[in-house]
């Protein structure tokens, strides 16, 4: 059993056997079984919707005056609620 932990999820996967040699990636799901429920899949993918939801996917790089409007919003928004 391994544990990945990333962005802010946490991975549990069970290795079942170990390939000859290398594998095409479509075959490597026979190899492991993925115990993560799917309660916590969820939640992961309803926080970083929240994350990306100020900006329209495929919007490029902010730029900086884009930047520093939102700088100005957040730290307003940090104020309101001090």
């Amino acid at each position: 059993m391994i544990e990945i932990k990333r962005s802010g999820l946490t991975r549990r996967v069970e290795v079942l056997a170990l390939p000859e040699s290398r594998l095409p990636a479509k075959l490597v799901a026979n190899y492991y079984k993925d115990h993560t429920t799917i309660e916590e899949i969820n939640a992961y993918k309803a926080r970083t919707a929240r994350a990306a939801a100020y900006r329209l996917p495929g919007a490029g790089r902010p730029t900086k005056k884009d930047r520093r409007d939102m700088d100005d919003f957040l730290s307003a928004i940090d104020d309101f609620f001090e």
